[in-house]
């Protein structure tokens, strides 16, 4: 039986699950160690609200002394990976990478280093998150061994070898000047970053024999934060009697600064010799203003243990998060996922902290998760749990006591949420493992069943917005890059999704099996490859291929005639670009036309006539928007600027009674994906002076509302949406009265405010093109003028960091007021007419894009075959679908090649054929 379930509850009894520790409460164990003199650090105020990620993102823009605590090293490199999920929330997520779902498929094996020794508990050789810092990623092996390796080029910087069977999740962290990291199970070191260096050593003091560590620490505050697991070198796992800890370490000796016992009790719930538990397996989680950290906590032992007779009671605080003070390791609450459990359900995670709206107000959350299979939000200041989301399958996994025959148990001692979670504005992403176990109460067995699945949870309320089921564990972790959330099974598939949707947007079957979770840089993401092949494995977005302008025929009878001041969009549902209005020397047109690749055809001629307007295509409401504009009837005489509204359906235009507006030529209009939303900025208002109001507006398909005000004049700019960055990008454009000073300025809007980000670039100019080329990552600008006669024929890209000028060889001539749209089906920049001094109005049709795909087809082979080779683009090709015209049908859709030909059996006798699809290698 699968189920799946959301509670909301107040917060249990806290002799039950949780609460404050204090007087009178249930008993806590600290040991607090002088170390070496030093400067007291008090503990940071409680704060009422904090939005840890605004903090995060602030230290990659403030410098390092600016951050209390925080080492320099992770606030230098903050936009890359410093920490063991990216930053202290703990959040694994990368939004200011170039690689989103409209180029993941162009990722490719920049390089890879092998993973040497041997696999020391025969789950793989690699079980850890690599750290980016600079150039650098750093790397610990399941032998324990470190590298230090060259971003750019996979070159090996300088390896330390320990040689010593570690059972993972191991992993190095790195700051102060140091590489921190376990080495086996019974020691911790810190080495020097630069070389590899040892600089000192730390040995858990033992209590009982099988006390281990494993753990990849956070550091903060001049502290390395570790804890400890129920097993050890020359122990067997779960020893009798043996408990685990939290220690804080200064970093620059490795002395004890205080440590905290993850078993409540000094006498081991009542029988020292048999119980214990309560391990650390992931790196807590550090709210830095408030100064806690947060740690998952592991199952108590033994399990089942004759239904855990030698321990009554809920074992706390085992199967818990437990939020301790940064400076001293006082208890401030804990919250159980599973008192008394039974099963192996630890709640090991690393705790994700966010802000979520609950009850309709924002609240500070620790969102917990593990093996128990259901995630757990509570209340960052108090514990109050909040909700709890049960996810994937479960059986029999609520009992307190086993029958004598035994059960079935999902999940099992191998099942849940095994590995790290990730969260993205409002989602929790989660990886689940549907295995099961047979247990007595004596004893466990697996269940043959590896099947899993991919969920995604909102952080507000628990409520499952989808889920994808795999056939194979999932233990790759959840990882977010932009609208993408990856993850990776057992045996080495690692599949892309769109976070908003579920759906799969792309997939890489690995070398090998994969037991660990990657860090990502910009372009980069780097994944251990710890089973078969083991290796390193760096994934890249490589540069944008060259692309060149083409010049498509069309037929002269259905070609629309020429005309400058269209406007051009991208109609996402019909997978047509769309053209409306413009003018000619003697007229404003009206009719609306539709470009599918090949052919024009004009679809309406009841449309607004009206030139200088504005489009775009509102994707969530499947509309053409167009705005303003001028109406201007036979040669431009008793020409007005409009304010009018209009939107295209597919099929007929409507007006739209839009509320009060400026009428206004050349505005900006653009969608907005992330806010679901056409955006308006500037324009030029009446006597061709710019817009006098400064404000963007929204259009949400009844009214415009002002959403920035206060940004900056101008009229006659381009603007576009880069899904990349996730911001609306506006060049040029003017600011003035005729004759205006055109402007070569760059802007960018976040959805809040417009902020300049370039001034240098192409010239300064108005009227030009300008659209988003979402398979080569790179918004295209093409021609424009310089009034009053200097008119533009060249072609930039923005990558989102600079402009680059294109070398394209043969392109359009110099024009302005042009229509201009990026066609994501074909993969081309569309352009149709404008004008210049000699050529007012222009009918030719242009695409951007790489170049055209050359076919050959070879003569029959004996055995039946044909062989295509092509030529043209650069990325590889998968032959998608090909009929046979003649006495059959065939298809190859088998992996991607960079090979050039392909050798197909077509099946039939038949000599001819045609290709229906040759796409690149993206879904």
């Amino acid at each position: 039986m699968k189920t799946t379930k959301t509670m909301r509850a107040d917060p249990p009894p806290r002799s039950e699950l949780g609460g404050r520790n204090t007087a009178g409460n249930l008993p806590l164990r600290l040991h607090n160690h002088a170390g070496p003199p030093r400067a007291s650090r008090p503990a940071p105020a409680l704060a009422a609200t904090h939005c840890l990620a605004a903090l995060v993102a602030l230290f990659s823009a403030a410098p390092a002394s600016a951050q209390p605590g925080v080492p320099p090293e992770v606030a230098a490199n903050a936009r890359q990976w410093p920490l063991p999920h990216r930053d202290y929330a703990a959040h694994r997520a990368v939004l200011d990478s170039r690689i989103y779902s409209g180029n993941v498929g162009r990722l490719a094996v920049a390089w890879s280093v092998p993973i040497t020794g041997s696999e020391p508990f025969g789950w793989g050789k690699a079980a850890c998150n690599p750290v980016i810092l600079g150039n650098t990623v750093y790397f610990q092996n399941l032998q324990s061994d470190v590298q230090a390796i060259d971003l750019a080029t996979g070159t090996v910087k300088w390896e330390r070898k320990f040689n010593r069977g570690n059972i993972g999740p191991n992993g190095v962290a790195v700051g102060w000047g140091k590489v921190f990291g376990a080495v086996g199970l019974t020691e911790f070191v810190a080495l020097d970053s630069q070389t590899g260096e040892q600089l000192w050593s730390f040995k858990p003091p033992q209590e009982t024999c099988g006390e281990g560590l494993t753990i990849q620490p956070p550091l903060f505050n001049d502290t390395v934060y570790l804890g400890t697991i129920p097993g050890s070198e020359g122990c067997p796992s779960y020893p009798p009697g043996v408990g685990c800890r939290i220690f804080a370490l200064d970093q620059a000796t490795g002395a004890i600064r205080w440590e905290f016992d993850t078993i409540d009790s000094e006498d081991h719930w009542g029988n020292p010799s048999q119980n214990g538990g309560g391990g650390i397996w992931y790196p807590p989680s550090i709210d830095v203003v408030r100064g806690l950290v947060f740690a998952g906590t592991g199952n108590p032992s033994p399990w089942p243990g004759n239904n855990g007779a030698s321990r009554p009671g809920p074992n706390l605080y085992t199967c818990s998060v437990v939020a301790l003070n940064a400076n001293s390791g006082a208890l401030e609450w804990f919250q159980q996922a599973k008192p008394h459990d039974l099963f192996d359900h630890d709640f090991q995670n690393t705790p994700v902290l966010a802000t979520a709206k609950i009850g309709g107000a924002a609240r500070d959350v620790v969102i917990g998760s593990g093996k128990t299979g259901t995630l757990i939000a509570m209340d960052r200041a108090t514990g109050q749990r909040l909700w709890k989301t049960a996810v994937g399958r479960h059986e029999n996994d609520e009992l307190t006591e086993l029958p004598a025959g035994g059960l079935a148990i999902y999940p099992g001692a191998f099942g849940g949420i095994l590995t790290p979670i990730a969260y993205a504005d409002g989602v929790v992403y989660a990886p689940v493992i549907n295995r099961g176990s047979f247990f007595t109460p004596t004893s466990r067995s697996w269940l043959g069943s590896e099947a899993g699945e991919f969920v995604a949870v909102a952080a507000d309320t628990g409520e499952i917005l989808w889920s994808k089921p795999f056939t194979a564990m999932l233990t790759g972790g959840a990882t977010v890059i932009n609208d993408l959330v990856f993850t990776a099974t057992v045996n080495g598939l690692i599949v892309a999704f769109d976070r908003r949707t579920g759906d799969e947007r792309w997939r890489y079957q690995a070398p090998g099996g994969i037991n660990a979770w990657p860090a990502v840089a910009n372009h980069t993401i780097v994944w251990p490859i710890g089973m078969g092949r083991a290796q390193l494995l760096a994934l890249r977005l490589p540069p944008p291929p060259p692309a060149q302008w083409v010049r498509i025929p069309t037929d002269p009878a259905s070609t629309p005639p020429g005309r400058k001041s269209a406007a051009m969009v991208y109609d996402e549902q019909r997978e047509v670009i769309l053209m409306h209005g413009g003018r000619d020397g003697s007229r404003t047109f009206s009719d609306t036309w539709e470009w599918d690749g090949e052919n024009w055809t004009r679809v309406s001629t009841n449309g607004p006539g009206v030139l200088l307007h504005s489009m775009a295509y509102d994707a969530f409401r499947n509309v053409t928007v167009l705005y303003g504009g001028r109406w201007a009837p036979g040669a431009q005489t008793n020409a007005m600027n409009s304010n009018e509204l209009w939107e295209w359906n597919g099929n007929a235009w409507s007006k739209i009674e839009s509320g009060a507006a400026d009428p206004l030529i050349v505005a900006g209009l653009v969608y907005d994906p992330e806010r679901r939303k056409v955006l308006r900025h500037g324009g030029v208002f009446s006597g061709d002076v710019t817009h006098k109001d400064p404000a963007t507006y929204e259009w949400d398909g009844t009214n415009w509302t002002a959403i920035a005000q206060g940004s900056f004049k101008r009229g006659a700019h381009s603007v576009t949406y880069d899904p990349v960055a996730r911001k609306v990008v506006s060049f040029g454009g003017t600011s003035a009265a005729r004759p205006p000073p055109s402007g070569r300025d760059t802007w960018e809007f976040d959805g809040a405010e417009w902020t300049q980000v370039a001034n240098t670039g192409p010239a300064g100019r108005v009227l030009q093109g300008l659209a988003y080329d979402s398979y080569r990552g790179v918004s295209v600008l093409f021609g424009g003028e310089e009034y009053p006669d200097l008119f533009f024929g060249d072609t930039w890209e923005w990558n989102g960091v600079e402009w680059i000028k294109a070398n394209v060889g043969a392109s359009p001539a110099p024009r302005s007021v042009h229509a201009m749209a990026y066609d994501s089906k074909r993969r081309r920049v569309v352009l149709f007419g404008g004008g210049n001094q000699t050529t007012p109005y222009m009918n030719d049709t242009w695409e951007y894009g790489l170049p055209p795909l050359q076919l050959t087809v070879s003569a029959r082979q004996p055995d039946g075959s044909l062989e295509i080779r092509w030529t043209g683009e650069a990325p590889p090709y998968q032959l998608q679908s090909c009929t046979n015209l003649g006495t059959g049908n065939w298809q190859n859709e088998g992996a991607p090649t960079n090979a050039s030909s392909v050798t197909v059996q077509t099946g039939g006798a038949a000599k001819f054929f045609r290709v229906l699809s040759l796409f690149g290698n993206t879904p």
